[in-house]
């Protein structure tokens, strides 16, 4: 599964998906490469209908860890 937003990639990254790589094809985008695994479409419909509850202080490290990975393999 690839996502494109930061703040959907870190919900699904902190409700336990593996982010497998970036996809820099694209130059002004960057796609998130998720293992598609069961509920994982869930979870992302959850976080775009404002559904999901998470921890808020495991989501913003994941985020800052995400930006950390963006920024750091260009």
């Amino acid at each position: 599964m690839a996502v494109s937003d930061l703040g959907c990639a870190a919900a699904l990254i902190t409700a336990g998906f593996s982010l497998l790589t970036l996809d820099r094809a694209n130059p002004h985008k960057v796609k998130f490469i998720f293992s598609r695994k069961a509920g994982i479409e869930k979870v992302a419909d959850d976080f775009w209908s404002d559904r999901l509850e998470q921890k808020s202080r495991s989501l913003w490290d994941n985020i800052k860890n995400l930006k950390n990975w963006l920024y750091s393999s260009e």
